[in-house]
């Protein structure tokens, strides 16, 4: 793809996008995530679009194999295990300083089996779109534009240092303390993205991870 056509994909990706996020004054929370969101669907189709576009325009290999899928899953595990490390940390840090609960407002009342569906498919689908906008889309095509995939090193690591910073402020509705945290999850989301060249490891633990933290708050809540 020309980079006319690369540039103006980014500017609407980071006007639309990654923009709005970061305005958000409060948290609404996902007391509503066990109903239907026409939000919710459009951020499938969104995620959906950006990867199959990845897949055609710009992936120069395929990931396939046996020995790809062993990669994907210790990167799948290393992943996993750093989110929850970091969550534990973050947890610690709680205790020293004014509290934030994480998951403060992921505390959604489900109460039937449609509620538990649309609450798991809404974390999947956010998971799936914040991997496919800011651990895809903004880093690679940006260092597509600026040409910094094998030189100008420092640009790299700015590039990388961006794309995760806009995904922590993407959560200051939510806290500091959750600011850094996302700051660290999204720092081992996209090295995992880096390691297995895919969203789809990092989809995956990012889900389950979020996932976790919502059954905890609502464990937490009932005793």
């Amino acid at each position: 793809m020309k980079k006319r056509y690369i540039l103006f994909e980014f500017l609407l990706i980071f006007i639309f996008l990654i923009l709005p996020p970061l305005f958000v004054a409060k948290a609404d929370g996902i007391s509503k995530a066990g109903s239907f969101s026409p939000h919710v669907i459009m951020q499938l189709f969104i995620a959906i679009v950006l990867q199959t576009q990845f897949k055609v325009y710009f992936k120069k290999e395929e990931n396939t194999g046996r020995g790809m899928l062993f990669k994907a899953a210790f990167w799948w595990s290393i992943t996993l295990g750093c989110l929850m490390l970091i969550f534990a940390l973050m947890q610690t840090l709680e205790l020293f300083i004014e509290r934030e609960a994480l998951s403060r407002n992921l505390m959604p009342s489900i109460k039937s089996f449609s509620g538990w569906f649309f609450l798991v498919f809404s974390v999947v689908t956010a998971a799936f779109y914040e991997e496919a906008v800011y651990r895809q889309s903004v880093p690679e095509l940006a260092s597509i534009l600026l040409g910094t995939k094998m030189e100008k090193k420092w640009v790299s690591w700015g590039i990388e240092f961006i794309a995760v910073a806009l995904f922590a402020f993407s959560h200051r509705y939510l806290g500091w303390i959750p600011v850094i945290n996302a700051f660290a999850c999204g720092s081992i989301l996209r090295l995992c993205y880096r390691k297995t060249n895919s969203v789809w490891t990092g989809t995956v633990a990012h889900f389950i991870y979020n996932l976790t933290l919502i059954a905890l708050s609502i464990l937490s809540r009932t005793h």
